[in-house]
């Protein structure tokens, strides 16, 4: 006598192929309906981008902000608080600047080789370094701006609606990093450097940090130095004496 489990069964088959094709179809229909929602988000944001891109393509920053980040918490503090007063019509150049050490010099014992590799990894090194600090500003940017946004009830809070007129960051190298800020200050036209200001301690500090007097001398323009409140009434003063 057959098993009656392996006796066929054409009508109970047919149901479970036929609901399976139904599954499948609406598994197909699901995912197209996703695919095409993903396809229009993308134009959206291709049109909006292109906009964005038409807007600032003959558009002049109202003011140039130059901020020099070093990896320091000072800087770090200074470049938020150009983010929070920046407007929308503004544009921020984020600088890191990598100086060549001295103690790069090749010694006398030490081959070609040997200080051809220690000199790379040394780049290399402060190459990622710096990334990692310009990429931090960024997304520090992008949060205050989304903050913003949510404030003052504009925008999905993406930070798109308040964005600036152009933020950028680049690494340059160069012997003398005061030197390099007033360069870059004077070739992108900047209104307003912010510079970090730090020293050895609270006595033995002078009110502005050797880069920030060098680069106030240097510039005679205006700038922000983000340090205590102080030395902030002291930059000030001596901002104003120099003008």
């Amino acid at each position: 006598m057959a098993d009656p489990q392996e006796e066929p069964h054409p009508a109970l088959d047919a149901a479970y192929a036929a609901a399976r094709e139904r599954v499948a179809e609406e598994d197909k229909r699901r995912q197209e309906e996703l695919d095409a929602k993903k396809a229009k988000e993308r134009e959206e944001l291709q049109r909006e981008e292109e906009e964005w891109l038409d807007h600032i393509r003959d558009a002049k920053p109202k003011t140039v902000w130059l901020v020099a980040i070093d990896g320091s918490e000072e800087a770090m503090l200074g470049a938020r608080r150009c983010f929070e007063l920046a407007g929308t019509d503004d544009g921020i150049y984020l600088l890191h600047i990598i100086e060549k050490k001295g103690h790069l010099k090749q010694e006398s014992h030490e081959s070609t080789e040997t200080w051809g590799i220690r000199t790379k990894e040394y780049y290399e090194a402060a190459e990622y370094e710096g990334k990692l600090q310009l990429k931090r500003a960024q997304e520090l940017e992008q949060k205050i701006r989304e903050e913003k946004e949510v404030a003052q009830g504009k925008g999905k809070g993406d930070g798109k609606t308040l964005r600036r007129l152009f933020v950028t960051a680049s690494i340059v190298t160069s012997n003398d990093a005061r030197e390099e800020i007033c360069n870059q200050a004077t070739e992108l036209g900047a209104h307003i450097l912010v510079v970090g200001s730090k020293g050895k301690g609270r006595m033995e500090r002078a009110p502005l940090g050797s880069v920030s007097t060098y680069v106030i001398l240097k510039l005679l323009q205006k700038f922000l130095i983000e340090s205590s409140l102080i030395t902030a009434i002291l930059s000030i003063i001596l901002l104003c004496r120099l003008l």
